[in-house]
């Protein structure tokens, strides 16, 4: 497992905007060629979910994305 030593900063609103885009990429990429309406909807249901989180979780989920040790600050 490699640790990257990359720390960056983010608000609760971007956290919350990139793993909002990231669900959106996912669901436009999965190969069952969902109908656009429903990966914006699917994106917007994730945002939803994980808007009333501790920031722990942001951040972990961020971890998860993007492979950096994130700091989420409100």
């Amino acid at each position: 497992m490699t640790v990257t030593a990359f720390h960056t900063s983010y608000t609760r609103y971007q956290a919350l905007e990139i793993i909002r885009e990231q669900a959106f990429r996912d669901a436009v990429n999965d190969d069952y060629h969902l109908p656009f309406s429903y990966c914006q909807d699917l994106a917007d249901c994730t945002y939803q979910a994980y808007k009333d989180k501790p920031s722990v979780l942001l951040e972990f989920e961020l971890a998860r994305l993007t492979g950096e040790r994130p700091t989420v600050t409100d």
